[in-house]
């Protein structure tokens, strides 16, 4: 993905500390239902407040109250920049009146926006103080046809945000003719939510007198606010401390569980997990699933040589029966550091990311926390039941823990191959073992479809591979299969991205309609060879042209040319694309040539898919985020999983997922503060890397892509339950349940996720047993 990319999407621009805290320790909360000391700072409804608006550089704007959309707006309008114009940077500039320049006491300016044209807009804030200080926010207007909002986070550190004189809304050179409309601008404080989350999560380890002190506290004292926050974690610490002497009177450390979704940070901020005397958990057979168990060392104490040792698991009602020892696997978590990134997080440090599966032994520093991944497995013939076992942390300076576990396996078997279609890349490094052992690893391990989806080279000559690589990957899994990526028209013209963007844009439109002779003629000579190969060897029902990446609106004449030329050949072959057409096809030129539309996660729109769909269309959709510092473990499961399934979508594709390249040729070789560098690209922290490195060219997954598999596997669990509910009687009470579930608001939170999926999983079993 070659734009969106670098499109920042702020997640109604909560600090990311918060975000980590709310999301793990007290699951999700709706911000905008405590946001009570706001203020509205222009609805647009008055000629008076359109008279604080100017515009430069070419815009266009609406000088009297105007409604669109049901809202009173401001409307902006720019024309496609050309080099040598002068709209580099077209822009609405709102002056601050006097008695409203004081945004101290704020932390976010929110604007509602409306895109009126098809490709995303990257909209810049620039922002002036009465001492000609400044700063500025780029935030992704992505979604067309819709109502989002965009939010910018006010940086107090630097400018005077008590005396705020002007806002300056820009794109930067527009690639295309721009329209859309902005309404309800408003300042935020997000002290209302903090203090409300701190009072949860002190009452929740027993520190009522704080909890008390929160409750009484001003909803404008931001201070006090982050003073709490900040003892958080050491009153956390604390809790742990105390629970675990309990538990073990004779202990010299404390241990704490966490569940998959959680990320455990060393220092800083919240401990995300809790002591406890058992871990229970629950999968199905050929399945994976995971936990953490937490090493927390003693205030003033290094822990020397921490691991994690895994005992034996037996099946309850028959001892006998016992979980081979690679079925529950133990590995130390690695910490990396992030740089500052192009979007807005307010925590840059050590992140959890790397599960170091080939180290055994890490140190913990005083008063650190060190998670460890616990991977619990089982395959399609693993007897179901409850086993019974135990882990035991030990250290070498500190004497050991004893942990008893059990693990429930469900009655019931996730398919090799899985419901939700996967599409992605594996880009090339030193740093990784052969191609073979990368497709297999990615299948098997991941349920990821691992092969190019830019046939090896987006520019230049495609690698097609030996139909046989495709064909015996179909036992691990393999329900995708991207046969020939076909380019975008000015792929053909020039050889690089930035030569041909300038070259395509300098032809004039008649010349824009036709896709290049040399590339159809290369295009139908390497279908003339692959479909009859694919139909030869029984894999052409799932194999696929991807192409025509982010294709823009001009491009979309000279797709369909070559996608007719296509079809008069090959008239079942299919066609699916990440090309901008917010009507999937239903309103536009493309409808009739291509088979499936893959919009942004933040672009797709349910109601329009399930339009596309009842035309015989797949709707895909496709992520450029899952980044270490912005995404939430259980997000990225959930869009994989639930929220996917609920939206009805039938595949999800990434860029590629070991974008290693020149930011990191060594392997990790430091625990667990790593010597990898999660900055795969300027200005993002782990976009298009879910995997690390280790010696000896071994692949090491991250919390990330764990999340991913699991997702993909909860998707499958609603999949069952809709199969199987589909057959009871109408008034089983099962059914019931499974509706309920069904149709159930999609889960938000490490903890209501987990819940989620232990609901089905108890459910599935049930019906299944009937």
């Amino acid at each position: 993905m070659k734009v969106l990319r670098h499109i920042t999407v702020i997640n109604k621009g909560i600090n990311l500390m918060y975000k980590v805290f709310i999301s793990s320790v007290l699951g999700f909360i709706a911000f905008a239902a405590f946001a009570k000391d706001n203020s509205v700072l222009c609805d647009f409804s008055k000629k008076a407040s359109l008279s604080d608006w100017s515009a430069k550089s070419g815009t266009v704007m609406n000088r009297l109250p105007e409604k669109a959309e049901g809202r009173y707006v401001l409307s902006y309008q720019a024309s496609k920049y050309y080099a040598g114009s002068k709209n580099q940077w077209p822009a609405i500039i709102y002056s601050v009146p006097e008695e409203k320049q004081d945004w101290s006491k704020y932390d976010i300016l929110q604007v509602d926006c409306y895109l009126k044209t098809i490709n995303p807009v990257l909209l810049g804030a620039l922002f002036h103080d009465t001492d000609k200080k400044r700063f500025f926010q780029k935030n992704a207007l992505s979604q067309g046809g819709q109502w989002i909002t965009l939010s910018y986070k006010l940086q107090k550190a630097n400018i005077n945000l008590s005396k705020v004189k002007t806002v300056n809304f820009y794109v930067t050179r527009p690639g295309q003719d721009i329209k859309f409309y902005i309404s309800n601008i408003r300042l935020i404080s997000q002290t209302p939510q903090k203090l409300l989350m701190l009072e949860k999560a002190y009452r929740r380890i027993g520190k009522t007198a704080i909890a008390n002190d929160i409750a009484r506290s001003s909803a404008a004292d931001a201070s006090k606010a982050d003073k709490w926050f900040k003892n958080l974690r050491e009153a956390q610490a604390e809790k742990i401390r105390e629970d675990n002497l309990k538990i073990n009177p004779s202990a010299k450390f404390a241990v704490a569980l966490a569940g998959a979704c959680s990320k455990i940070f060393p220092k800083e901020l919240p401990i995300n997990g809790k002591a406890g005397k058992t871990y229970e958990i629950s999968l199905a057979r050929n399945e994976y699933e995971g936990f953490q168990v937490i090493a927390l060392a003693p205030k003033y104490k290094e822990l020397k040589d921490v691991e994690l040792s895994v005992g034996k698991f037996t099946l309850q009602t028959n001892p006998r029966v016992i979980l081979p020892k690679n079925f529950v696997q133990a590995f130390p978590i690695g910490f990396v550091k992030t740089r500052p990134p192009a979007y807005q997080t307010d925590y840059v440090g050590w992140y959890p990311d790397p599960i170091l599966e080939h180290f055994k032994k890490v140190n913990v520093k005083a008063n650190e926390a060190q998670p460890f991944w616990m991977r619990v497995k089982t395959s399609a013939k693993t007897i179901p039941g409850i086993y019974s076992g135990s882990i035991t942390m030990k250290t070498a300076n500190a004497g050991s823990i004893k942990i008893p576990v059990k693990i429930k396996v469900w009655n019931f078997t996730m398919p090799v191959k899985a419901k939700l279609k996967t599409a992605t890349s594996s880009y090339n490094s030193s740093l990784l073992p052969s191609r073979n052992k990368v497709y297999d690893f990615l299948l098997e391990r991941y349920r990821l479809n691992p092969f190019s989806i830019y046939s090896g080279s987006a520019y230049g000559k495609p690698t097609l591979l030996p139909v046989n690589t495709y064909k015996k990957r179909l036992k691990m899994g393999l329900n995708f299969i991207p046969m020939l990526y076909l380019k975008l028209p000015r792929q053909y013209i020039h050889k690089s991205t930035r030569g041909s963007k300038k070259k395509w844009a300098a032809m004039s439109p008649e010349q824009q309609k036709h896709y290049p002779e040399k590339g159809k003629k290369e295009v139908i000579a390497y279908l003339a060879k692959l479909v009859p190969e694919f139909k030869k060897a029984g894999i052409y029902d799932i194999a696929y042209c991807y192409g025509f990446d982010e294709a823009g609106p001009t491009e979309w004449p000279a797709i369909v040319d070559l996608c007719k030329t296509i079809k008069q050949k090959y008239p079942d072959l299919k066609i699916i694309t990440t090309a901008y057409d917010p009507s999937y096809g239903t309103q536009s030129i493309l409808g009739k040539v291509i088979t499936g539309w893959i919009p942004h996660d933040n672009m797709y729109n349910p109601k329009l898919a399930a339009k596309a769909r009842k035309n015989g269309k797949e709707v895909w959709w496709y992520s450029t985020r899952f980044w270490i510092d912005a995404d939430q473990l259980w997000g990225i499961r959930s869009e994989m999983g639930e929220d996917g399934y609920k939206k009805g979508v039938d595949g999800f594709l990434y860029w590629t997922v070991t974008r290693w390249n020149d930011s990191n040729k060594k392997p990790i070789t430091q625990a667990p503060y790593t010597n990898w560098n999660p900055m795969t690209f300027k200005g993002h922290n782990g976009g298009g890397s879910f995997f690390c490195a280790a010696p000896n060219k071994q692949i090491l997954p991250t919390l990330r892509a764990e999340a991913i598999r699991d997702g993909i596997e909860d998707y499958e669990y609603l999949y069952i339950l809709k199969q199987l509910s589909s057959k009871l009687s109408k008034n089983n009470p099962l059914k019931k349940q499974a509706e309920a579930l069904l149709k159930a608001p999609v889960a938000k939170g490490a903890e209501q996720v987990l819940e989620r999926r232990n609901k089905m999983g108890n459910l599935i079993e049930k019906v299944k047993a009937l």
